[in-house]
């Protein structure tokens, strides 16, 4: 009995939140991966879900310093690496927005606000009511985000649409 009251507050405090910070992301999951043997260029085909209104909280941004391997390997005084800024940002997936057949991992990416953002961390809620995603975008990164366009937004006032 308590369990299924604690069930039904999760739900209202998910759809609470989708009201006031419910925001449209893009989730990709790679379907097909082909190499092009010759040119060594490989493309990707995803899985596109759209989630109209997904939680999404602020980013918290740091700049970070990455040495370059050698200075790991042979522990020389002397060595390169570079500095990148990395932007954090968690989001909240109710499941009732997604299909019951598309997963949630590592593998997953997010694409939200022109921005692509690589998953880092995946937290089921109770009873997989919602799940909690920990992504990471990098600036300069390329977002890779598809951009899907209907006739209507194709077609002008005095276009003509002959044998459909």
């Amino acid at each position: 009995m308590d369990f299924d009251n604690n069930l039904r507050q999760i739900t209202a405090i998910i759809y609470n939140l989708k009201r006031q910070y419910g925001r449209r992301i893009w989730l990709y999951y790679p379907q097909t991966i082909t190499n092009d043997v010759e040119t060594g260029e490989m493309a990707v085909t995803p899985i596109v879900i759209s989630i109209k209104r997904a939680i999404v909280l602020d980013a918290k941004t740091a700049r970070d310093f990455v040495y370059d391997l050698s200075f790991v390997a042979a522990n020389k005084n002397f060595t390169y690496g570079g500095h990148f800024d990395a932007a954090k940002r968690m989001f909240i997936v109710d499941m009732k927005d997604i299909p019951k057949t598309f997963i949630i991992d590592i593998h997953t990416w997010v694409a939200y606000a022109g921005k692509l953002y690589v998953i880092k961390e995946v937290y089921d809620a109770e009873h997989r009511r919602s799940v909690a995603i920990v992504a990471q975008h990098f600036d300069g990164q390329p977002s890779n985000q598809i951009i899907t366009q209907t006739a209507r937004q194709m077609m002008g006032i005095r276009d003509e649409v002959v044998n459909v």
